[in-house]
């Protein structure tokens, strides 16, 4: 089954159940009017947020667990990923546009699943990242599917998440080796030359990974859930340093998601429970140069623009701290100045 929730008063406002195989992924359009549900069977059902009646049913064949889904912007088109590959839908016909299959075993050593276990794609669409069972990664133009996808070593162990930054320029993967790896995108293929920052889980292994809607943290959830201190951890990624955890239940997460303001999350477990959260963190977060002069909106001068932000989010913590009287004070030091 799969339940849209309140996350106001922690209750269900819709449930659609007419899958026959658990859930494996879930996705809403950019509009949200629709949400497509992937099951282990490799069945895909499009239905409506409001009332919760199909729109569309996609069968991949095989049978295959669909670990991944986008709906492409401004289009009728949905992304999917098995095992197998990349598919691309054409929603109305239920038909597949154009597809990426992989020439890879179903297993790999150990009983890992050596296909696609994991799919990130860019807000916009115009990249697509997926992870195998055996570790590799490959980034490529949505475009490109005709093309074969050149593939890099990223992690010792299966990718078991990845997920696209808001703006398009970095990837983070989750590896069963324990380790948390930030990408950035704009230097190509993964490897060495793009690898950003390794976000070091050691006695916890990240199976969930999340980014804050501000670009600049990244959420993991760990397959051991939270009994030793491991939890829900908040990374910077500027940095690398662990800046907080989050102590949930003892659970092994399964999937995290932010809010648009990045002020909560949710996490999911194997145990069927979802637990809403405060992050924490603070979603805007002004450049020191910024701070400093006295342009708090960034809009590159420091005006009346900026004395109605400083009004409104007063006391605010941002940047790890609030914004009050030392603002106040750099503002007028460099009141209609322009800097761009």
């Amino acid at each position: 089954k799969a339940v849209i929730w309140n996350l106001g008063t922690g209750l269900g406002t819709l449930l659609f159940a007419e899958h026959e195989a658990p859930i494996q992924s879930v996705a809403f359009s950019p509009q949200g009017n629709l949400v497509a549900s992937g099951d282990e069977a490799g069945v895909v059902h499009i239905w409506n947020s409001t009332n919760g009646n199909t729109t569309a049913r996609l069968e991949h064949d095989g049978e295959r667990p669909v670990v991944g889904l986008f709906f492409v912007p401004g289009a009728e088109e949905i992304l999917t990923a098995t095992p197998d590959g990349v598919f691309v839908w054409d929603i109305a016909r239920e038909t597949v546009m154009d597809s990426l299959i992989l020439e890879v075993a179903r297993k790999g050593e150990g009983g890992l699943l050596k296909g696609v276990t994991a799919m990130a794609v860019s807000s916009p669409g115009d990249w697509i990242a997926i992870g195998l069972g055996n570790g590799d990664l490959a980034l490529f133009g949505s475009g490109d599917l005709d093309l074969p996808p050149v593939f890099a070593r990223a992690h010792d162990g299966a990718i078991a998440s990845l997920a696209a930054s808001p703006d398009g320029t970095r990837l983070v993967s989750g590896g069963l080796d324990g380790v948390a790896r930030v990408w950035d995108v704009t230097a190509g293929t993964p490897g060495e030359e793009g690898l950003l920052q390794e976000l070091q889980e050691s006695d916890a292994v990240p199976v969930a990974v999340a980014f804050h809607p501000a670009g600049r943290r990244v959420l993991t959830g760990s397959m051991d859930g939270g009994t030793t201190g491991k939890g829900a951890r908040v990374w910077n990624i500027d940095t690398g340093a662990l800046e907080r955890t989050f102590e949930l239940w003892s659970y092994p997460f399964r999937a995290l998601a932010f809010s648009p303001d990045g002020s909560r999350f949710i996490a999911g477990s194997d145990w069927g429970l979802n637990t809403v959260w405060e992050s924490g963190i603070p979603f805007h977060e002004i450049s020191p140069v910024a701070r400093a002069l006295g342009d708090l909106n960034e809009d590159g001068c420091i005006n009346f623009q900026d004395f109605l932000f400083l009004l409104e989010q007063w006391g605010t913590p941002f940047d790890g701290t609030p914004i009050g009287f030392t603002d106040f004070l750099a503002l007028l030091e460099h009141w209609d100045l322009c800097y761009l």
